[in-house]
């Protein structure tokens, strides 16, 4: 499995998705920050487009305030030849739409104290999920819990849970 984001030169990243879809690897791509749209030739690569709600109306256009507008993105990005697309929507949960269908995966409710790591936590999670051979909405919630987590705490790294934190949350 590899994750990426755009934090690195995109010369890079498309280097690491063109090498691990040649390798046959799972590849999931964070498009933060996203300024600008995905290259075309980059959607073939990808398994697993995670953008947050301000991501995905860079990507598409679409202003995503909402649970149906974040479908109309999601259905703009499968076009443009995504696999899967999770959008998360923070307090209003995740969006996951690929050929099969669309499913809203309402957020855990949390007092959050700070979301810094929110998205990276996410993504953390459901890639550790995956990862372990659970099912992508079963991975989905899994990334929502641990997010939910995060934003329990203060700080960026100090507030990403283990993954026994996640299960244990999960377990309640």
């Amino acid at each position: 499995m590899v994750i990426c984001q755009l934090e690195v030169p995109t010369e890079t990243v498309f280097h690491t998705l063109s090498r691990a879809r040649a390798l046959g690897k799972t590849v999931i791509l964070n498009p933060a920050p996203a300024s600008e749209p995905l290259p075309a030739s980059w959607y073939g690569l990808i398994d697993y487009l995670i953008p947050n709600e301000s991501e995905a109306q860079t990507l598409t256009g679409v202003n995503v305030d909402s649970a149906a507008s974040a479908e109309q993105a999601a259905t703009a990005m499968l076009a443009a030849g995504a696999r899967n697309v999770i959008i998360t929507l923070g307090e209003r949960g995740t969006l996951f739409a690929n050929a099969a269908g669309v499913e809203h995966i309402p957020a855990r409710r949390v007092q959050a104290v700070d979301t810094t790591a929110a998205g990276d936590t996410f993504v953390g999670g459901f890639a550790a999920a995956l990862a372990a051979g659970q099912g992508e909405s079963q991975a989905i919630r899994f990334g929502q819990a641990a997010a939910a987590i995060s934003v329990t705490r203060a700080g960026a790294q100090p507030s990403i849970p283990t993954f026994e934190d996640v299960q244990e949350l999960n377990s309640l």
